[in-house]
């Protein structure tokens, strides 16, 4: 009997002492990241993992009320309903859009190919399966395009793909059915690993500005933090220099913008906080869920070992011309990253109105 009750004294003390270590942990994250945000590194990395961060707080009132400590079951109920309004609207909320039936739309379509992982049969297959208007894809290859956008020629009769210097290379492209005005390939940071892609797509009278963008991926580098200490740190300086450079561009945009692809950011990221004061997120908009798109593969997954996603990296955003509905993440390719698709209605009356005499 005696021994009964030590192993329950012991049971409540490790539950106290979880109870306030993890209460202390979120303190102090959420203090760092109200007063510094992503000018931490490892408020940065851990922001990463939210809403993940919040799971443990769903066991405590559980274990609080076997425990029968009505303090702990009060205070973690509370926690726990916070938790769930907050992922309400957040992420359980799609904004509600009554179309009219003769609104003009548009379907996008953006895939990381993940490099050599997927096929270009069952790529061809799956784009076309999709039947978008507008296709973005990061990370094709020379394969890809050579054997593959041939067979897509009379879908999307318009194409473009940036420089490959080398067969083993990968780089962006862009499918259309609307014709492509123009199109430039540009890096947005002189270190940056990918170049981007902008073009100018006619659709009816309205002209619009698309961008493919795949910025380039946070990741621990050696770094040196006093005298000879060198340490492995969360950097991803890189991705921010892009994205203020890609926010700038957009501020100059007179047209509607279509901007897809990988971000390689997650939606708590400051860089997210920066793009979205300018584009709206059309998951965020009209998805339903955590819309995680990565990773879904292995490989080229870095030394991530994981073939289920645990983030949302993959983004279709839009200017204030737009309003989506249906934003969804795809099916496996086989590619390290899901598929993401939405549809986007015109909001300007005047677009509208020239896209319903395109299409008449």
């Amino acid at each position: 009997m005696k021994s009964n009750i030590n192993l329950i004294f012991q049971i409540l003390a490790l539950f106290t002492f979880t109870f306030y270590a993890y209460s202390t942990f979120l303190a102090i994250y959420f203090t760092l990241r109200i007063l510094f945000w992503d000018r931490l590194a490892l408020v940065g990395f851990i922001g990463n993992f939210i809403p993940w961060i919040f799971l443990p707080i769903f066991t405590f009132p559980i274990i609080s009320f076997f425990l029968k400590n009505k303090f702990f079951f009060v205070i973690s109920c509370c926690a726990v309903l916070i938790i769930l309004g907050w992922f309400h609207v957040k992420y359980y909320s799609p904004k509600v859009f009554d179309k009219v039936d003769a609104s003009p739309s548009i379907t996008v379509l953006s895939i990381n190919v993940g490099q050599h992982l997927v096929e270009s049969e069952f790529l061809n297959n799956f784009i076309l399966e999709k039947k978008a208007d507008i296709v973005f894809l990061q990370e094709v290859t020379h394969k890809h395009i050579k054997n593959g956008w041939r067979n897509l020629i009379e879908t999307y009769p318009y194409q473009v793909h940036g420089p490959l210097l080398s067969d083993k290379q990968v780089g962006m492209g862009i499918l259309s059915r609307y014709p492509i005005l123009s199109s430039k390939d540009f890096k947005l940071a002189e270190e940056g690993l990918v170049f981007q892609q902008r073009a100018n797509v006619q659709i009816g009278e309205q002209e619009i500005a698309i961008y493919n963008i795949h910025t380039t991926y946070p990741w621990f580098l050696p770094q040196k933090i006093f005298l000879s200490l060198t340490l492995p740190i969360y950097n991803y300086s890189i991705r921010s220099r892009e994205i203020q450079t890609l926010v700038k561009l957009l501020q100059d945009e007179n047209l509607p913008v279509i901007a897809a692809g990988d971000f390689n950011m997650t939606d708590q990221a400051q860089d997210y906080s920066y793009l979205t004061q300018i584009l709206i997120d059309s998951f965020q908009e009209s998805g339903w869920g955590f819309g995680f798109t990565w990773p879904a593969h292995k490989n080229p997954s870095g030394e991530i070992n994981l073939d289920q996603p645990i983030v949302r990296v993959d983004y279709i955003m839009h200017s204030d011309d737009w309003t989506s509905q249906a934003t969804q993440v795809l099916s496996k390719t086989g590619s390290d990253h899901f598929p993401i698709t939405t549809k986007l209605f015109f909001s300007r009356t005047v677009t509208q109105a020239a896209l319903i005499k395109n299409s008449s």
